[in-house]
């Protein structure tokens, strides 16, 4: 008769002892005719042991060598059932952190992150707010955007669903400063006589520290009569 179990469930166990017969009393022996993907088998005299891989469903016939260990041995097959089950959707971490530089563009597909054994269609949302990084899905493509000259600390939560079962996922993003360049600009010029009067300032978004000023005029260096 059939052997049914579910996918991940009970091993099977025949003994082959209770459909075959020996006309002289002799001890069944058993013995597997081939190997079965996704199934492990063992025998021991007339038991034979059915072992599914994890995750593994389907139905398979087993075919089995039958002896007394003197006659010629006979073929007989055991039709196996294994039901599927719907395995849970789940990240494969809890929680994720990277790093991207500022104004940098990163992508990272989130399907190295999930473990989906039955091969699901997957809906991936995304949470959360940041004013350094702006973040958007398409598809299993999570898209990370740098806001311009910003850096620091972004988080959000991830969630994936087979449409039955959710896992989530915390999303740390750690945007490292890069420096910029500092903007110079000059604001009015006045020539009074034989004295040109020049407003300039400078901006970095990096902040003034560590900045090098220095003021030339026709490739000259201005030392006297300038002010930072």
């Amino acid at each position: 008769p059939q052997q049914q179990t579910v996918e991940d469930g009970m091993s099977i166990v025949v003994d082959v002892a209770d459909f075959v017969s020996d006309p002289e009393g002799q001890i069944i022996q058993v013995t597997l005719a081939r190997e079965y993907t996704g199934l492990r088998i063992n025998t021991t005299m007339a038991t034979i042991l059915i072992d599914p891989q994890t995750h593994w469903n389907g139905a398979e016939l087993v075919e089995l060598y039958v002896s007394d260990g003197t006659t010629e041995q006979i073929s007989i097959f055991v039709p196996i059932n294994i039901a599927p089950i719907d395995d849970i959707i789940q990240f494969s971490v809890s929680s994720l952190e990277i790093d991207m530089n500022e104004d940098e563009v990163t992508i990272l597909n989130l399907q190295n992150y999930t473990i989906d054994v039955d091969g699901d269609d997957l809906i991936y949302q995304v949470t959360g707010f940041s004013d350094i990084v702006g973040v958007s899905l398409s598809g299993n493509e999570l898209i990370i955007a740098g806001n311009p000259d910003l850096f620091g600390i972004s988080q959000f939560e991830l969630n994936v669903s087979d449409g039955t079962n959710v896992s989530f996922m915390a999303l740390t993003i750690n945007t490292k400063s890069v420096p910029d360049l500092p903007i110079v600009g000059i604001s009015t010029v006045s020539v009074v006589g034989d004295s040109i009067s020049v407003l300039w300032t400078i901006s970095d978004v990096d902040g003034d520290v560590g900045l090098l000023k220095s003021v030339t005029f026709a490739g000259e260096a201005i030392d006297t009569g300038t002010e930072c």
